[in-house]
């Protein structure tokens, strides 16, 4: 138990620094969101507009149709 205890003791701080570094970065998480297109429709046609729209509310996205 103590020799398990005083391994964690070390690991502690440098899982502490390495958290540290990251949060502390300036890049900005990517995220890439598909959607299935499993029918050609006026209701799809309709969603697709939707969504292009509501994108346009968020500066860097990119939209690939």
């Amino acid at each position: 138990m103590e020799k398990s205890f005083y391994g964690m003791k070390r690991l502690f701080p440098i899982l502490l620094l390495a958290v540290a570094g990251l949060s502390c970065s300036d890049r900005r998480p990517e995220f890439v969101i598909g959607v299935s297109q499993c029918s050609d429709d006026e209701w799809r046609e309709k969603m697709n507009l939707e969504m292009v729209r509501e994108s346009r509310f968020y500066p860097g996205t990119e939209r690939n149709l």
